[in-house]
């Protein structure tokens, strides 16, 4: 069985912070199979914007879930 990590990045209003985390990733990926998901709390900066243009350059290992109200973190 071949490990596989999921990478999950709760934001909002973050988008600063989130583009560093993410050009980490690119800069410096895992070396076994990965995916990132990233839940937007309904950010009112240019958060959605940003991880949109990303998914281009991530493709199907970005997963974007855009949530319509700030749920917070546990949930």
């Amino acid at each position: 069985m071949r490990l596989k990590l999921s990478i999950i990045i709760v934001n909002w209003n973050g988008r600063v912070v989130l583009e560093e985390c993410l050009n980490s990733v690119q800069k410096f990926p895992p070396s076994f199979p990965y995916d990132i998901f990233v839940v937007d709390n309904n950010s009112s900066d240019d958060s959605v914007h940003f991880l949109k243009n990303k998914k281009k350059e991530f493709g199907e290992r970005l997963n974007l879930i855009l949530n319509q109200e700030n749920i917070g973190f546990g949930r």
